[in-house]
């Protein structure tokens, strides 16, 4: 959910970032109008737990990384106290066959459509609803 926050953030109309590249350009929250302990807020309620296992926060702004973290998580340990702690590949608690252990690689899920519906959706509310009619690859 986080990420598809800040890929919503990323499709504002101010500001413009040099495309493409082989990286992205880095900036600070105020430098982008982001209040950053509003964001520091959100990296302790992360970093404690609060919202679950996050791994990551990555906040881009105007096309630039604002802010990014990552959190460490003994997902071993973690599976041993899971509600499901039979391993096998329709168990998400399985570290063992969602590669969460020694690794920054996670499975998808449905994510790729979290993301696709709200960058649709964004692109509607800003009357830029003729961009989503548009193919964007060669048939």
């Amino acid at each position: 959910m986080i990420l598809l926050f800040a890929t919503a953030l990323a499709l504002s109309p101010h500001g413009a970032a040099a495309w493409p590249t082989k990286g992205w350009p880095s900036s600070t929250p105020a430098a982008e109008g982001l209040d950053v302990s509003i964001l520091d807020r959100l990296d302790a309620e992360l970093a404690n737990g609060k919202h679950g296992y996050v791994d990551g926060l990555l906040v881009i702004r105007h096309g630039r990384i604002v802010y990014e973290k990552k959190y460490r998580h003994d997902y071993k340990k973690l599976f041993e106290k899971a509600p499901d702690p039979i391993p096998g590949p329709y168990n998400y608690y399985d570290p063992g066959w969602y590669p969460y252990v020694d690794s920054d690689l996670h499975t998808m899920q449905s994510v790729s459509k979290s993301v696709t519906s709200a960058l649709v959706g964004t692109r509607r509310s800003m009357n830029r609803a003729e961009l989503v009619q548009k193919p964007q690859s060669p048939s």
